[in-house]
């Protein structure tokens, strides 16, 4: 009885982890989304410009109302890699400082 639980907890223990797998993760490729917002519609619009000349997939610029204030909107899209997500934000923050925009995050749509 004692080897039969001795076997036991050697396969648990064995399960949890898979050495082979260590990297796979950061080199797998998503869709990563990037949303901006701001109250002027013609900022957002140069930053749709540029993102789509710098090759994001991006949004038309969408409005909504918050607080009583005209919000607008996009977001961008482009394939990264997983251990590329921490330089994308980067890049989207320095996006928005340049075009006087609001950075909101990343997200992943939903497949």
């Amino acid at each position: 009885m004692r080897y039969m639980m001795l076997f036991v907890l050697i396969l648990l223990a064995g399960c949890g982890h898979d050495p082979t797998n260590d990297d796979t993760d950061a080199d797998r490729k998503i869709t990563l989304e990037q949303y901006y917002y701001s109250e002027y519609e013609e900022r957002l619009r140069a930053l749709q410009l540029q993102l789509q000349a710098d090759g994001y997939k991006v949004s038309l610029p969408h409005s909504s109302e918050h607080n009583g204030v005209i919000e607008w909107s996009i977001y961008s899209m482009a394939e990264v890699m997983v251990r590329d997500i921490a330089s994308e934000d980067e890049k989207a923050q320095n996006y928005a400082e340049r075009f006087g925009v609001q950075y909101d995050g990343n997200g992943f749509p939903l497949e």
